[in-house]
């Protein structure tokens, strides 16, 4: 959808010398902004300003959004905000310092953000959201929230708030926005409560007939009674408190079930973690003895945590389909593997010395050039206006396919496996020597053999196969995955994979995907994460295919697996 509608409120409560807070709402940014301390006025309204800079020249990418916010940062450390960019079809949600954002979507509601940070989505017809910058909203029920989201204006939902938070005695400063997505009509939203099960402690009446007249008999009795009835007492208060402690533990996990199912197609990373500790929490609780009601309930409660975890995992069983056969080009073919630029592959057939472009997006091939000297070929790289090839030495292949030592094999190497060209430069893998070598564009050709790695960098390359680059230096192989940035090693690793990776591991991501891919040969699979490695889905088969190299085209929305003389595809849900 296309966000040109939108309404919002302010929700402001309380300046002073030392709290400024002011919103910004423009065609493509919603804002709420907060400043604390003496020079909160001039922090805020320079940020401000700041802020008003981007309707000219807008953040498109979560990369660019976070690098701005970054840098924001660095300039106006006293600041909280939190933002909403509009993009075409999609928003960008972020969180500056101290700040939250609340959504409710027809029946639904919940969290999108409670830390600093910044996440991509969509958002559609009738949606609503509060955008608070600062903490205030960590001292307010999730009802108040609720309630004035539903109201069918937002202006009154905005009033209803500040009401709430006087009528807590809650004597604080607050910023915030509530937004209403389109001019629609609004479908007011029916809460569900929770059915408490707890039970009432029943007053026990206990009849006492008496059966000896004598008095130590009557006193004896009466004793034994008053001992009887104090250990039924202290029995009956124990098991009151422990049903009322069990039942506040389960109506949070019950709480945290639903939060988390609800929250699966808004934030499906948030639900993860709702729902497995909810899982956790759950097998944990059964494990201890309960009675046969209360069993029920956290299996019935344990039943939707599993099915809405294994929802939010997005884990799609699929069966790849023939993309492209190299027949059709050259009875024969075998592929070896690939490199790409865009919509166009280049890639290495040994057994007949050849090297093929493909155009994914036409589906078009060709021989671009045939030399025995191909049967020796590692890599071939390229893009729309120049190309190469590593076989003994670096070769640049012409317009009319034929050969040019252009770089010649150098003593430092060792083994190299793999080539990779990225902004006029040439990386080489070298398992041998745990280093990537690199060679610089000039005026004349290429510069001398460089280390990329730093000498400081001291990693084990020997399993390493496949480069890729976008920005950042990545290198896959066997089990090991690194990341590189001017070579330094960074830390990254998948957040929230439910099951471990396997063997045989390659990486793919590049300038023109937003994410990156791992083909894990052993389990046949592919993962997708997001660049900071939070998991995002998975694709899973199961026929048995001897991968050499995959790609991703996000445009096209397709994963292609080069499979001996054939390319298969996977749709990208």
């Amino acid at each position: 959808m296309s966000y040109s509608a939108f309404e919002s409120a302010p929700v402001i409560n309380g300046r002073s010398h030392d709290f400024w807070c002011q919103n910004l709402i423009t065609k493509n940014i919603l804002a709420t902004v907060a400043s604390f301390g003496s020079n909160s006025l001039l922090q805020g309204k320079g940020f401000l300003d700041a802020l008003q800079e981007w309707e000219t020249n807008l953040p498109l990418t979560l990369r660019q959004f976070k690098n701005g916010l970054l840098n924001l940062s660095s300039k106006f450390p006293e600041i909280n905000c939190t933002i909403v960019l509009f993009l075409d079809k999609e928003v960008l949600l972020g969180v500056l310092g101290q700040g939250a954002i609340f959504i409710k979507r027809d029946k639904k509601s919940g969290w999108l953000m409670q830390k600093e940070g910044v996440i991509l989505g969509k958002l559609k017809n009738h949606d609503r959201l509060l955008l608070f910058s600062g903490d205030w909203w960590k001292k307010l029920p999730k009802l108040y929230l609720i309630s004035a989201l539903t109201n069918s204006d937002i202006y009154d939902g905005a009033q209803d708030l500040l009401l709430n938070l006087h009528r807590q005695d809650l004597n604080t400063t607050a910023s915030g926005l509530l937004v209403k997505i389109s001019n629609n009509q609004n479908t007011a939203i029916k809460l569900s409560k929770f059915k408490s099960i707890r039970k009432l402690p029943q007053k026990i009446f206990s009849k006492i007939k008496l059966l000896y007249k004598p008095k130590i008999a009557l006193l004896g009795f009466l004793l034994i009674a008053l001992v009887v009835a104090i250990i039924l007492g202290i029995y009956k208060n124990f098991q009151n408190q422990s049903q009322a402690k069990f039942s506040d533990k389960l109506n949070q996990i019950s709480h945290a079930v639903s939060e988390g199912t609800n929250l699966i197609d808004l934030n499906p990373i948030r639900a993860r973690e709702l729902l497995a500790q909810a899982v956790a929490d759950l097998k944990q609780e059964a494990q201890t003895k309960h009675t046969k009601e209360e069993s029920k309930v956290i299996e019935d409660n344990l039943t939707k945590a599993i099915d809405g975890y294994e929802r939010a995992l997005n884990k799609f069983t699929i069966t790849p389909e023939i993309f492209f056969d190299f027949n059709l080009v050259k009875q024969g073919a075998h592929a070896a593997g690939w490199f790409n630029f865009e919509d166009n592959l280049w890639i290495t057939d040994k057994v007949n010395h050849l090297i093929y472009i493909l155009n994914i997006t036409k589906k078009s091939a060709k021989i671009f050039s045939g030399d025995e000297k191909l049967s020796q070929s590692i890599s071939a790289v390229g893009t729309s206006q120049e190309n190469y090839v590593l076989i003994d030495s670096i070769y640049q292949i012409g317009n009319d396919g034929k050969l040019k030592e252009v770089i010649l094999k150098d003593e430092k190497w060792g083994n190299i496996v793999n080539m990779y060209f990225y902004g006029g430069n040439l990386y080489l893998l070298d398992t041998l020597n745990n280093q990537i070598w690199k060679y610089i564009r000039t005026e004349t050709g290429f510069s001398e053999i460089r280390n990329y790695l730093t000498q400081d960098t001291q990693v084990d390359l020997a399993s390493a196969t496949k480069l890729a680059i976008n920005g950042s230096v990545w290198v896959s192989g066997g089990t090991q995955m690194f990341k590189f940035a001017q070579g330094v090693k960074e830390l990254w690793q998948i957040q929230g994979l439910p099951e471990s990776l396997g063997d045989k591991l390659l990486i793919f991501t590049s300038d023109n995907v937003k994410n990156v891919y791992i083909l894990d040969k052993l389990q046949n699979r592919i993962i997708q994460t997001d660049k900071d490695g939070a998991y995002l889905s998975q694709y899973a088969w199961k026929e048995k295919y001897e991968i050499t190299d995959f790609m991703v085209s996000e445009s096209l929305g397709k994963i292609l697996l080069l499979v001996g003389d054939k390319i298969y595809s996977i749709e990208i849900k």
